[in-house]
């Protein structure tokens, strides 16, 4: 989702660095060479997609708005330069095609040969730049990820609750005996107690779905404590608000 997002602000990045270019000093200034990106609709489209679909997640920490921030912000200028070097890459090959042939045709003049050799020279550069710039891309997300502390909790938090392998607050459904271990008030009903089964109402679950336990979390006198219980003694029950 960053990497397209990212991407699809490459016109936001040319206006940027032309309007900065108007201030530099004129022996530095670019002037009408930026080129301007092709906006691809169906990137922008899916990356605004992506966010609406995601867009919890911006509530869970500011931290996160910030690392979502400076990603998008770096990727956004480090792939126009990129554009850039991709276009004078496809203008080469279409402007100057066999340079290699040339270089090896005994029948081809010095001059001719030296022509082609720094043709050659300048399309390594190009290609060169291309790829230690799509390495830094590649890079960008883990920088910020690592520098700025609890973003990655508060992604892996948001996945695992959102897939229901996490759950904050659930209705627990527990069989004895690991039922008189949780020292938490506990409910039962006629038909559960044929069971040997008890309710417990806003607990977390840590983890469940995967294997053949759930971990369950809960608090006692300001003092956290989990349990395994195997899946077999336990039914969990999630609710969940529908938006009209």
């Amino acid at each position: 989702m960053l990497f397209f997002f990212g991407t699809s602000l490459a016109p936001v990045t040319y206006l940027v660095l032309s309007w900065v270019d108007k201030y530099l000093p004129p022996h530095i200034r670019i002037g009408k060479k930026l080129p301007f990106p092709k906006i691809n609709i169906i990137t922008l489209t899916g990356s605004l997609y992506l966010l609406y679909v995601i867009h919890g997640i911006f509530l869970l920490h500011w931290k996160v708005n910030l690392y979502i921030g400076i990603a998008v912000f770096f990727i956004a200028f480090a792939y126009y330069p990129f554009y850039m070097n991709r276009q004078k890459i496809k203008k080469f090959n279409i402007k100057f095609e066999n340079l290699a042939d040339i270089v090896d045709d005994p029948d081809a003049s010095e001059n001719l040969k030296a022509f082609a050799r720094k043709k050659l020279k300048r399309l390594e550069t190009h290609v060169k730049d291309s790829l230690e710039i799509a390495f830094f891309i590649s890079l960008t997300p883990l920088v910020p990820l690592i520098l700025i502390g609890d973003v990655g909790k508060a992604f892996l938090d948001y996945t695992m609750q959102n897939t229901g392998v996490r759950i904050e607050k659930a209705t627990l459904y527990i069989k004895e005996p690991y039922a008189n271990l949780i020292e938490l008030p506990k409910t039962t009903t006629k038909e559960l107690s044929q069971y040997k089964t008890f309710i417990f109402k806003d607990i977390k679950v840590l983890f469940q779905g995967i294997g053949k336990s759930t971990l369950v979390s809960y608090k006692v006198k300001n003092m956290e404590k989990q349990l395994v219980i195997p899946n077999e003694y336990i039914t969990v029950e999630r609710s969940k608000k529908i938006e009209e």
